[in-house]
């Protein structure tokens, strides 16, 4: 797989299987910008990025707030005048039955696994369509 200038932004980056993919992505060429809720585990992933660190920029953002995710791909713009791909693997779970859940704890977990899904193409299309 070869990314070398193409820009990539991947939720989730903070663990698992996002950071597999930002890790991978920039070993690949690519500029990645690693997003997660918690900025210290974005951060920590550009410190396993080695060599390939310089081509990873951490983004604390919530991915279920539609102002985190458009200032996350405002910022990517800037810095990088385009993104190329998107993956969209922020995600989450409470262990506990449904039953013992709290009405914010199944807010919180719809807007991570679902309305995300759904905001970070909504602002990241466009101007993939743009640049053609």
């Amino acid at each position: 797989m070869q990314l070398q200038n193409k820009v990539a932004i991947v939720t989730g980056a903070g663990s698992g299987i996002g950071r597999a993919a930002a890790l991978l992505f920039a070993n690949e060429g690519a500029r990645v910008v690693a997003a997660d809720i918690i900025g210290e585990r974005a951060e920590e992933t550009r410190s396993l990025g080695g060599e390939s660190s310089t081509g990873i920029t951490p983004s604390q953002t919530d991915v279920s707030r539609s102002a985190d995710v458009e200032r996350m791909v405002d910022k990517t713009l800037e810095d990088y005048g385009k993104i190329d791909i998107l993956v969209s693997n922020a995600g989450m779970m409470i262990k506990k039955p449904a039953e013992e859940m709290t009405e914010e704890e199944w807010d919180r977990l719809m807007g991570v696994n679902l309305k995300a899904v759904w905001l970070c193409p909504k602002y990241v299309i466009p101007p993939m369509k743009e640049a053609g």
